[in-house]
């Protein structure tokens, strides 16, 4: 995951930096690989899409953050390692959750 391999290759880093940075990449690729393979009947364009988008980045942000500063506050001296089995549920979460609002909001389809 990109948040281990961060911190080990900077360690000036906080825990949060690399989790905006990669979520920031997933959430564009992500965005775009659905409009472009899952939802390709939609009208919905590339810009509107990806800002439609951009709530989501904040949510998927604001669920990770809190889910690693939640695992801190009471493990306060676990590796990163131990971040990264916090890390890997809540972006399922996130990531079920990014699909389902992109397919009922962003891609719906007028009937």
């Amino acid at each position: 995951m990109f948040h281990v391999s961060a911190q080990a290759t900077a360690p000036t880093h906080t825990a949060g930096e690399p989790n905006f940075a990669s979520l920031l990449v997933v959430t564009v690729l992500n965005t775009e690989a659905n409009r472009r393979l899952t939802f390709r009947g939609s009208a919905v364009r590339a810009l509107q899409a990806h800002l439609a988008a951009g709530g989501l980045f904040v949510l998927a942000y604001l669920v990770t953050s809190g889910a690693v500063l939640l695992f801190r506050h009471y493990r306060p001296t676990a590796s990163p390692a131990a971040e990264t089995l916090v890390l890997v549920p809540s972006f399922a979460l996130v990531t079920v959750v990014r699909f389902t609002v992109l397919r009922i909001v962003v891609f719906r389809r007028c009937r």
